[in-house]
Protein backbone atom coordinates (compact mmCIF):
# COMPACT_ATOMS: atom_id res chain seq x y z
CA UNK A 1 0.00 0.00 0.00
CA UNK A 2 1.44 3.27 -1.21
CA UNK A 3 2.40 5.92 1.90
CA UNK A 4 2.27 9.31 1.48
CA UNK A 5 5.06 11.47 2.49
CA UNK A 6 3.42 14.50 4.29
CA UNK A 7 7.54 16.32 4.59
CA UNK A 8 11.17 15.20 3.72
CA UNK A 9 14.27 16.86 5.03
CA UNK A 10 17.43 15.79 3.62
CA UNK A 11 20.81 16.02 5.32
CA UNK A 12 22.81 17.44 1.89
CA UNK A 13 22.30 20.77 0.44
CA UNK A 14 19.84 21.61 -2.12
CA UNK A 15 20.01 20.05 -5.70
CA UNK A 16 19.51 22.17 -8.56
CA UNK A 17 17.20 20.36 -9.74
CA UNK A 18 14.71 19.17 -6.96
CA UNK A 19 12.10 17.71 -9.80
CA UNK A 20 12.59 14.16 -9.17
CA UNK A 21 12.62 14.39 -5.75
CA UNK A 22 9.38 16.60 -5.72
CA UNK A 23 8.00 13.28 -7.96
CA UNK A 24 8.44 11.44 -4.90
CA UNK A 25 8.53 13.17 -1.66
CA UNK A 26 5.81 15.81 -2.80
CA UNK A 27 6.60 19.14 -2.15
CA UNK A 28 7.00 19.90 1.31
CA UNK A 29 10.92 19.62 1.09
CA UNK A 30 13.58 20.97 3.53
CA UNK A 31 17.56 20.86 2.72
CA UNK A 32 20.54 20.83 4.80
CA UNK A 33 19.02 19.63 7.77
CA UNK A 34 21.10 17.48 10.85
CA UNK A 35 19.91 14.65 9.45
CA UNK A 36 17.50 13.27 6.77
CA UNK A 37 14.04 11.83 7.85
CA UNK A 38 10.13 11.43 6.05
CA UNK A 39 7.15 12.33 7.53
CA UNK A 40 4.00 10.44 7.49
CA UNK A 41 0.39 10.18 8.39
CA UNK A 42 -0.23 8.33 11.59
CA UNK A 43 -2.60 5.74 9.66
CA UNK A 44 0.56 4.73 7.56
CA UNK A 45 1.97 2.72 11.14
CA UNK A 46 -0.56 0.30 10.60
CA UNK A 47 0.47 -0.14 7.42
CA UNK A 48 2.26 -3.34 6.91
CA UNK A 49 6.16 -3.06 6.47
CA UNK A 50 8.01 -4.01 3.76
CA UNK A 51 11.34 -5.79 4.51
CA UNK A 52 14.21 -7.07 2.94
CA UNK A 53 15.10 -10.89 4.57
CA UNK A 54 18.33 -11.33 5.91
CA UNK A 55 19.67 -13.88 7.58
CA UNK A 56 21.65 -13.73 10.55
CA UNK A 57 24.85 -16.17 11.56
CA UNK A 58 24.49 -18.09 14.26
CA UNK A 59 27.06 -15.75 16.05
CA UNK A 60 24.37 -13.01 15.78
CA UNK A 61 26.13 -10.67 13.48
CA UNK A 62 25.52 -7.76 11.78
CA UNK A 63 22.40 -8.31 9.25
CA UNK A 64 24.61 -6.77 6.19
CA UNK A 65 27.84 -9.26 6.99
CA UNK A 66 26.98 -11.28 4.09
CA UNK A 67 27.19 -8.34 1.52
CA UNK A 68 31.01 -8.86 2.52
CA UNK A 69 31.31 -12.67 2.90
CA UNK A 70 34.31 -12.73 0.63
CA UNK A 71 36.38 -10.53 2.83
CA UNK A 72 39.55 -11.63 4.86
CA UNK A 73 37.42 -10.97 8.61
CA UNK A 74 40.90 -10.53 9.88
CA UNK A 75 40.74 -6.85 8.37
CA UNK A 76 38.04 -5.61 10.90
CA UNK A 77 39.06 -2.18 10.07
CA UNK A 78 37.44 -2.77 6.39
CA UNK A 79 34.76 -4.70 7.53
CA UNK A 80 33.79 -1.97 9.97
CA UNK A 81 33.77 0.36 7.37
CA UNK A 82 32.15 -1.23 5.22
CA UNK A 83 28.94 -1.92 7.69
CA UNK A 84 29.10 1.89 8.77
CA UNK A 85 28.79 2.92 4.94
CA UNK A 86 25.44 0.42 4.58
CA UNK A 87 24.01 2.07 7.78
CA UNK A 88 24.91 5.67 6.19
CA UNK A 89 24.03 5.36 2.90
CA UNK A 90 20.28 5.98 3.28
CA UNK A 91 21.13 8.80 4.96
CA UNK A 92 22.36 10.19 1.82
CA UNK A 93 25.88 11.99 1.93
CA UNK A 94 28.14 9.65 3.03
CA UNK A 95 31.55 11.14 4.26
CA UNK A 96 34.44 10.34 5.14
CA UNK A 97 34.64 12.69 8.28
CA UNK A 98 31.20 10.61 9.09
CA UNK A 99 32.64 7.71 9.20
CA UNK A 100 36.04 8.26 10.72
CA UNK A 101 34.13 9.62 13.55
CA UNK A 102 32.04 6.28 13.94
CA UNK A 103 35.19 4.26 13.82
CA UNK A 104 36.89 7.03 16.76
CA UNK A 105 39.63 7.97 14.48
CA UNK A 106 40.69 10.83 13.10
CA UNK A 107 40.28 11.05 9.23
CA UNK A 108 44.00 11.51 8.74
CA UNK A 109 43.99 8.02 10.46
CA UNK A 110 41.90 6.71 7.90
CA UNK A 111 42.88 7.70 5.47
CA UNK A 112 46.60 6.45 6.15
CA UNK A 113 44.87 3.11 6.98
CA UNK A 114 43.10 2.88 3.67
CA UNK A 115 46.70 3.42 2.03
CA UNK A 116 48.38 1.23 3.68
CA UNK A 117 45.66 -1.11 2.21
CA UNK A 118 46.38 0.15 -1.38
CA UNK A 119 42.78 1.98 -1.50
CA UNK A 120 40.90 4.67 -0.44
CA UNK A 121 37.54 6.22 1.00
CA UNK A 122 36.18 7.07 -2.55
CA UNK A 123 36.77 3.08 -4.04
CA UNK A 124 35.41 1.73 -0.37
CA UNK A 125 32.31 3.73 -0.64
CA UNK A 126 32.16 2.84 -4.42
CA UNK A 127 32.54 -0.87 -3.58
CA UNK A 128 29.82 -1.09 -1.09
CA UNK A 129 27.65 0.75 -3.16
CA UNK A 130 28.20 -1.48 -6.06
CA UNK A 131 27.45 -5.07 -4.16
CA UNK A 132 24.67 -3.19 -2.02
CA UNK A 133 23.07 -1.76 -5.18
CA UNK A 134 23.25 -5.83 -6.94
CA UNK A 135 21.11 -6.78 -3.66
CA UNK A 136 18.49 -4.20 -3.86
CA UNK A 137 18.04 -5.17 -7.56
CA UNK A 138 17.66 -8.69 -6.96
CA UNK A 139 14.29 -7.61 -4.47
CA UNK A 140 11.61 -6.80 -7.78
CA UNK A 141 9.84 -4.85 -4.72
CA UNK A 142 11.80 -2.00 -5.11
CA UNK A 143 11.85 0.25 -7.89
CA UNK A 144 14.89 1.74 -9.33
CA UNK A 145 14.41 4.93 -7.71
CA UNK A 146 14.33 3.85 -4.01
CA UNK A 147 16.76 1.97 -4.71
CA UNK A 148 18.85 5.18 -6.06
CA UNK A 149 18.13 6.90 -2.24
CA UNK A 150 19.00 4.04 -0.37
CA UNK A 151 21.93 4.26 -1.52
CA UNK A 152 22.76 7.87 -1.05
CA UNK A 153 22.18 9.45 -4.45
CA UNK A 154 19.94 12.30 -4.96
CA UNK A 155 18.52 10.95 -8.03
CA UNK A 156 17.66 7.90 -10.13
CA UNK A 157 20.32 9.27 -12.82
CA UNK A 158 23.11 9.56 -10.67
CA UNK A 159 23.04 6.37 -9.50
CA UNK A 160 21.89 4.51 -12.99
CA UNK A 161 25.47 6.36 -14.53
CA UNK A 162 27.32 5.22 -11.46
CA UNK A 163 25.75 1.86 -12.05
CA UNK A 164 26.85 1.81 -15.83
CA UNK A 165 30.29 1.94 -15.05
CA UNK A 166 30.66 -0.71 -12.32
CA UNK A 167 28.67 -3.54 -14.40
CA UNK A 168 28.45 -2.09 -18.30
CA UNK A 169 24.68 -1.89 -18.10
CA UNK A 170 22.18 0.19 -16.94
CA UNK A 171 20.13 -0.70 -13.71
CA UNK A 172 17.04 -1.22 -15.81
CA UNK A 173 18.91 -3.98 -17.87
CA UNK A 174 20.95 -5.65 -15.16
CA UNK A 175 17.49 -6.63 -13.77
CA UNK A 176 16.21 -8.00 -16.60
CA UNK A 177 18.95 -10.64 -17.28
Amino acid sequence: MPVRVMKARFSYAKPQDISKLEDVFGRNLSFDQPYSSLFFQREALTYPMLQQDYQEGPDHSHPFRDFFEDEDPSDQLLFTLKQSIVQYLPEGEVTIDKLANSLHISRRTLQRRLSDRETNFLQVLQEVRSRVALRYLADDRLGITEIAFLLGYADQGSFSSAFKSWHGVSPRDFRRK
